[in-house]
């Protein structure tokens, strides 16, 4: 009995990774915006994670020339130590710091709450500004993804090449801040439990 071909990963994404790559070439050649959005970061950290962060941070500032702003949602159960917070404070001046339950992991409870933050965030932005999902261990070298970004009028933005284009990843993805609102204002009339229902793995990268 004969096996079946199996085609490599690599090279059964090749079409649809050349098609995002070109079509992102074409978004960094356009004009800049006449107003440039504001990208709010959110990182939903704790303790254990604070090297991590403290790198990502930094990578951040030395490469990404954008407007900025800085959110850690702090987790409850495992929070980032007061020196801690300090450090990042004295790197990032203006970072905001919110105590927060728990936001990592899988389940209805972390999406509604990682929602929730979106939404806290998006209250202060602009409908074009960008609020973004950043992991903790996501380090920047250059900052071609925030020029892509705000220049697309997607209202989603991320990279779904190691998941087959199913989905953005879940280590960053960007939300143009007016969906965020739309979106954020339709969730309280849904149960999340019954949203994830399609989304086969109750994760937030997939429930978004």
């Amino acid at each position: 009995m004969a096996l079946p071909i199996r085609i490599p990963t690599r090279l059964r994404q090749a079409p649809q990774f050349l098609r995002q790559v070109l079509h992102r070439e074409r978004l960094l050649r356009q004009p800049a915006p006449a107003r440039q959005p504001v990208f709010h970061l959110c990182y939903f950290s704790c303790e254990s994670y604070y090297r991590y962060l403290y790198c990502a941070l930094h990578s951040v500032l030395r490469h990404v020339h954008l407007p900025l702003r800085v959110w850690v949602f702090n987790d409850q159960d495992m929070p980032l130590t007061a020196t801690q917070i300090e450090r990042l404070r004295q790197l990032v001046p203006d970072l905001q710091v919110r105590d927060w339950p728990k936001s990592m992991g899988w389940g209805a409870a972390q999406i509604e709450s990682i929602w929730r933050a979106y939404a806290l965030v998006a209250a202060d932005a602009t409908d074009e500004d960008v609020i973004a999902r950043v992991d903790s261990d996501v380090f920047f070298f250059n900052d071609r993804i925030f020029h892509a970004v705000a220049q697309s009028d997607a209202d989603m933005v991320g990279d779904g090449h190691f998941v087959n284009f199913d989905y953005p990843q879940g280590g960053c993805y960007f939300f143009r801040a007016a969906a965020v609102k739309r979106i954020a204002q339709w969730l309280p009339t849904q149960s999340m439990d019954q949203l994830l229902i399609d989304a086969g793995i109750p994760v937030e990268d997939v429930a978004a």
